[in-house]
């Protein structure tokens, strides 16, 4: 029996990997390349390495207890068939552990890239505290807003993907809950491989948002700083020319803030465990 979470996450998985195929594997390698080498000469490489690191640990464990709780439901599901280790039971099982793999990867790429502009922009604003040469952060901020530009330019459409999978998840997992009878292990094998893709998705709107949060911070910073006499008129250009520049993260047009992400994720929090406490209570009910 093939879980319902195996079909938005297979989806997902194919849909995400179309898209960034889409925009062309050149394209990703020398976004990729933009980032990390401006990352390297920077002097940044120890922090965003860093930062890459604790991301990596996380994918680990959501790895992990995906192909555990895949794993897991494989043989539990082995054990009450009539033909165990059937060949479809093994292609169902080595294709939810690619699709699993395939999301991670996706996860890790994008959470390195996103880590590399939140750390120039960590290093623009650092460069505006001890330095006052106001042309040079004039084309540093330049060479940022362009960056971001190209970077949610080509990867909007995997990050939107990314999204609705991990939001499709939540009713084909209802939908499990309602048509499986059994054990409560069973059902925690069912639900563990659709919770920690859409943490992992979570982790990733998290870290986006931060950009945006981070790049709305910055004139705030810049109009603080004081650069010495006869500066003012410069420095008032560049705190306007920073907040009409309106860069983030966009998705859709529509700027990713931490604020979006909080108040989704709750009201989605409030959805899913109402509607799954009025099931099991109707399920007590019944019993």
């Amino acid at each position: 029996v093939i879980s319902w979470t195996f079909l938005p996450l297979s989806i997902s998985a194919a849909m995400a990997v179309f898209s960034t195929l889409r925009r062309g594997r050149p394209a990703w390698v020398l976004l990729w390349n933009l980032l990390t080498v401006r990352t390297f000469e920077a002097g940044l490489q120890d922090r965003w390495l860093n930062l890459v690191r604790r991301d990596t640990c996380f994918e680990i464990v959501v790895l992990v207890v995906y192909l555990g709780a895949s794993i897991y439901d494989y043989f539990e599901e082995a054990g009450k068939c009539e033909y165990p280790h059937s060949v479809w039971a093994k292609v169902v099982l080595v294709a939810a552990i690619f699709i699993g793999l395939v999301h991670v990867a996706i996860l890790h790429c994008m959470l390195s890239t996103c880590r590399a502009v939140v750390v120039l922009i960590d290093n623009f604003a650092n460069s505006m505290v001890t330095s006052s040469d106001l042309s040079k952060a004039m084309r540093d901020w330049k060479l940022i807003q362009a960056i971001l530009r190209k970077y949610t330019a080509n990867v909007e459409w995997t990050f939107i993907i990314e999204i609705g999978g991990a939001l499709a998840l939540l009713p084909a997992f209802t939908v499990d809950m309602i048509t499986e009878n059994s054990s409560p292990w069973r059902q925690a094998s069912l639900a563990l491989p659709a919770v920690t893709i859409a943490a992992g998705t979570l982790h990733l709107c998290l870290v986006a948002a931060s950009i945006t949060g981070k790049c709305n911070r910055v004139p705030a910073l810049v109009n603080a700083l004081s650069f010495g006499p006869g500066t003012e008129t410069f420095q008032h250009r560049i705190v306007e020319y920073i907040i009409h520049s309106d860069v983030g993260f966009s998705v859709a047009n529509t700027k990713l803030s931490l604020e979006m992400v909080l108040k989704s994720s709750y009201t989605i929090c409030v959805i899913v465990f109402g509607a799954w406490s009025t099931l099991f209570m109707q399920r007590g009910s019944q019993e």
